[in-house]
């Protein structure tokens, strides 16, 4: 497990007497009936549904890799998106697609672009590739793409630590080609003589295959006894909001007394695998993160 935050995007629903959970992430297809994602996208749903093409009727899943791939009876008319055989190269022009923030923002798919910043990912994790194009929560499972629209990667997180500013990680192209071996999921190759399109008409192609993945009713986790102070608790879910700040080596209850003494902490999170704690200004979103401790202040 990384420390690095997945970008799933989870909403509180609440009814009385009953809390349900819906969360939404980022797919592509790769090809006519099977739309690839991550795992973290998937966990914990008791029905999936991919916008536009209706519920999930099969489903293969990797949560060491976090890579998932759905299968839809309804197929994708356009063309599913290629994946490159060639490493991607430092400096190399990238570019996120996926559906960030959609409680937020419009419905519409999102693109950002940025270029390769390392060949792997936290601890050395020749898995992953880190890149400068920004993603959001809602990012997960979405393609990251080069120049000519053949998939690099796919959108997986960004570093939680404190201090660090703009490094997003993706699940290397070579790995989720590997994940779809291992299925017998086919998909195709980029042909590396493809005559050039302009970068737009390639956006609006991989557009076009680009899927928001809904997991729809599934139970929040359970909510541990309320903390003195009124902080709600919930075990294996990360806050989204403001980091202000971070400290190490230090046990749950002493995160959880750090943010009841401080009054401008709102919520927390803390990772239970590093023992890090993370004071946060205010936190309306959790995610799913089996790493993870929270408590947020009602």
């Amino acid at each position: 497990m990384h420390m690095f935050r997945p970008l799933a995007l989870a909403l509180m629903v609440l009814f009385p007497g009953a809390a349900l959970s819906e969360s939404s992430g980022s797919g592509f297809f790769v090809n006519r009936n099977w739309v690839l994602t991550n795992d973290h996208v998937v966990e914990d749903c008791a029905r999936i549904e991919v916008v536009g093409y209706g519920r999930a009727r099969g489903i293969q899943r990797d949560r060491e890799s976090d890579l998932a791939v759905i299968r839809l009876l309804q197929p994708f008319e356009g063309d599913a998106l290629p994946f490159r055989d060639q490493r991607p190269r430092l400096a190399e022009s990238v570019h996120a697609l996926g559906y960030p923030l959609a409680d937020v923002l419009s419905s519409s798919v999102r693109v950002t672009s940025g270029s390769v910043s390392a060949m792997d990912g936290f601890d050395r994790d020749d898995g992953l590739i880190q890149i400068s194009a920004p993603i959001q929560p809602g990012n997960s499972g979405g393609p990251v793409i080069d120049d000519t629209g053949a998939v690099l990667g796919v959108a997986v997180g960004i570093l939680n630590r404190s201090g660090a500013q703009n490094v997003n990680f993706a699940i290397s192209g070579a790995l989720a080609r590997a994940f779809l071996d291992r299925n017998s999921i086919g998909y195709a190759d980029a042909s590396a003589t493809a005559d050039p399109e302009p970068l737009p008409d390639v956006i609006e192609r991989v557009a076009a295959a680009t899927v928001q993945v809904r997991c729809l009713g599934g139970s929040l986790p359970p909510v541990i006894d309320d903390a003195p102070s009124g902080l709600v608790m919930f075990h294996n879910r990360d806050v989204i909001g403001f980091d202000y700040r971070f400290m190490r080596n230090m046990s749950v209850a002493s995160c959880q007394a750090s943010c009841e003494a401080d009054r401008q902490c709102r919520a927390f999170t803390f990772n239970t695998r590093h023992n890090a704690c993370f004071l946060k200004e205010g936190g309306t979103v959790l995610v799913t993160n089996a790493d993870a401790i929270s408590g947020v202040t009602p």
